[in-house]
């Protein structure tokens, strides 16, 4: 049996006046054992109130578990069905954004990665270039980026050296706010125990790499919730002392190996743990 924990950081940056980043966690227990579930939103940067952008979809997804996930959580939760609602969820606050920066002369947009995890497997959504990496005794990105220069490095336009160094490689090709419509990516597969999810904004990628995450963030690291917010702080520390100026927010799941306990079949969803972070007083309605 999987047993989950979860921890999170950010901090504005070295040059931010606003955190235009905006995240959340739930850890749940259910007849099915033990679920969690998270998004991570990077508020454009460059546009006016990002911060409103990222915090009006995490938002929607927090009253998506609110109101969906225990009906959908009575048994194994398909992915099809998953999607579809997530798809349906960007869709509607890709319109209020629009509709918000329209009304008040600004143009706002959002970066999102949504993540739920059961004991079988997890279920990834991305839009725009926040990650999920899986950590254990290797390094795994689980999701690709929705850049300019990735579909280009993906269609063999550039080398990966040459990626590495465009300076495109903030140019978002989806973003939830901006367009009409948004294409979002799916992925899906087996969730490890002894692993960590990490999900993050671009900032806190920036001036690490895989190294820096398999050194803080491997699972005998990240066995309570005060260890995983101490790892995640050092490395928001590190990425700040190599002068990141963006806004840097990480958050980090545990999937924890547990001996076999019995359940209940007739028991509700309870949340075990949760937390949110933005940085927004309003949302786009």
């Amino acid at each position: 049996m999987i047993q989950y924990l979860a921890a999170a950081g950010t901090n504005a940056g070295l040059t931010a006046s606003c955190n235009q980043d905006s995240f959340g966690a739930k850890v749940f227990s259910s007849r099915n054992g033990m679920m969690t579930a998270a998004i991570m939103c990077d508020g454009m940067g460059g546009y006016s109130s990002g911060d409103v952008a990222s915090a009006t979809v995490v938002d929607a997804f927090q009253r998506w578990l609110l109101r969906r996930l225990p009906v959908i959580a009575e048994q194994e939760p398909d992915p099809q069905t998953v999607f579809e609602e997530w798809t349906g969820l960007i869709e509607l606050c890709n319109q209020k954004i629009r509709s918000f920066g329209e009304q008040n002369g600004v143009r706002i947009g959002t970066t999102a990665v949504l993540l739920l995890a059961t004991q079988e497997r997890y279920m990834i959504l991305n839009v725009g270039d926040c990650r999920v990496y899986l950590i254990d005794n290797d390094v795994q990105q689980l999701t690709r980026d929705q850049t300019l220069v990735e579909r280009e490095l993906q269609a063999g336009l550039l080398t990966a050296e040459q990626a590495k160094t465009d300076p495109r490689s903030h140019v978002l090709a989806e973003c939830v706010g901006i367009t009409q419509d948004v294409h979002p990516d799916y992925y899906t597969g087996a969730v490890k125990p002894e692993s960590v999810f990490l999900l993050c904004c671009d900032g806190f990628r920036h001036k690490i790499g895989e190294s820096e995450m398999l050194q803080y963030f491997a699972p005998e690291r990240m066995r309570s919730c005060d260890a995983m917010q101490q790892q995640i702080r050092q490395l928001i520390d590190l990425n700040m002392q190599q002068g990141e100026s963006d806004n840097i927010s990480a958050i980090t799941i545990l999937a924890e190996r547990k001996a076999s306990q019995t359940i209940d079949l007739n028991a509700p969803l309870r949340v075990m743990q949760e937390f949110c972070y933005t940085d927004s007083r309003q949302l786009a309605v």
